[in-house]
């Protein structure tokens, strides 16, 4: 009998121990959960500190030119090139990009009489090689190139040949883009695949009076024969006997292109990449001949350097690490159409002939090097005392 009482008893308490046990929980939901402690300022002065080194002085630097507020950049890249890369920039720091834009002479002219006058207003330069050699260094208003912070940017790894692509010996100027320079263009209903496989093949006599050429002492001509003919490549004699071919030169980059196009020449050296890709988005009959020597790796509308007395210092060495990433590579190769010296970034966007291949022998930055640009005003003289009596 007492066995089935203290059961009967234990039945009987059941249902209050659960109500009980429910009470609690439901008190629990409606409370929520216990708030972890707040962080003490120790604790994350102790998780700032265990930042890495460079993104500790990267968040001082960008803090530094948040301050500032802006950079002021001299290029001579399109409109369109400006407001995304401004845009980007914005976005990805905080920091606006003022833009000083025109032709590199002229606004190197003003620039030196601003300085004449105490006014510093440019921070940095994106455009070609040969101002910041030829001009900007001579005169004196480069600055050391600001160090790489970002680890993306500094790894020599991830640049084209396994090193930091400066083409000056101060390492003051850094060629962003390294891009292969399209030498040769045919029509390709004239000239046969197996014709033009070497610059030697320009010597032929059957070409005699029936080459193209564009100014070879002035803009893309000019380039040429730096990065062809004068450095690794060819030589002087090939263009002495270039001469007696009798090309016909003009300085209408389009008007060239379009005369291989018609078929009123067969072939144009040294091509204008824009205009000869206005005929061959039309299907007209000419395409790249590469020849087995190679071509050089060019950096114009590639090169970044930063200006000495630079108003906003902290801004200008945000916008060079930002520019560098990969972030920023691929941006400006989509918006140039040019191949960055960055090789983790798929390209597979551009054209192949504008985009470095597999099996070609490159120069890299053969016409951008310092050695080369010293040599500038000698190499267009000479041009002009071998092409001179040619140029329309």
């Amino acid at each position: 009998m007492k066995t089935m009482i203290n059961s009967w008893s234990k039945v009987m308490a059941l249902p209050l121990v659960l109500g009980l046990l429910g009470s609690l929980v439901i008190a629990a939901c409606a409370s929520g959960p216990t708030p972890a402690p707040a962080a003490t300022p120790a604790a994350v002065t102790t998780s700032a500190a265990q930042a890495p080194t460079w993104q500790q002085e990267w968040e001082s630097v960008l803090a530094e030119a948040r301050k500032e507020g802006s950079v002021v950049i001299w290029t001579a890249a399109g409109s369109e090139t400006r407001v995304e890369i401004g845009k980007a920039l914005k976005e990805k720091t905080g920091i606006a990009a003022e833009w000083v834009a025109g032709r590199t002479d002229e606004t190197f002219e003003k620039v030196q009489r601003e300085r004449l006058a105490g006014i510093y207003s440019v921070d940095a330069y994106y455009g070609s090689p040969g101002s910041p050699i030829r001009q900007f260094k001579p005169a004196g208003i480069l600055a050391p190139f600001p160090p790489l912070l970002l680890p993306e940017v500094s790894d020599p790894r991830v640049w084209f040949g396994g090193k930091l692509p400066f083409v000056d010996k101060d390492n003051s100027v850094f060629a962003s883009a390294l891009y292969p320079t399209q030498v040769i263009l045919v029509n390709t209903d004239l000239v046969k695949p197996d014709e033009i496989s070497s610059y030697q093949d320009l010597l032929a006599p059957k070409w005699k009076g029936k080459i193209a050429m564009n100014d070879p002492t002035v803009g893309i001509g000019r380039g040429w024969v730096h990065g062809v003919i004068y450095t690794k490549i060819l030589g002087p004699d090939f263009m002495r006997a270039l001469a007696k071919q009798e090309p016909v030169i003009s300085r209408d980059l389009r008007l060239t292109a379009e005369w291989v196009a018609r078929g009123k020449y067969p072939i144009l050296v040294p091509p204008q990449p824009t205009a000869a890709a206005e005929f061959l988005s039309i299907g007209a009959p000419i395409g790249y001949v590469m020849p087995r020597e190679g071509t050089f790796l060019t950096s114009v509308m590639g090169t970044t350097v930063k200006f000495d007395r630079a108003p906003h210092p902290k801004a200008a060495q945000v916008f060079i690490n930002w520019f560098l990433s990969k972030e920023g590579q691929k941006l400006i190769s989509k918006l140039g159409m040019i191949d960055s010296a960055r090789v983790d970034i798929d390209t597979g966007f551009l054209p192949p002939d504008v985009r470095r291949q597999t099996g070609v022998k490159y120069y890299a930055g053969s016409e951008s090097e310092e050695a080369i640009q010293e040599s500038y005003n000698n190499n267009i003289k000479l041009a002009g005392e071998i092409f001179g009596h040619l140029i329309r």
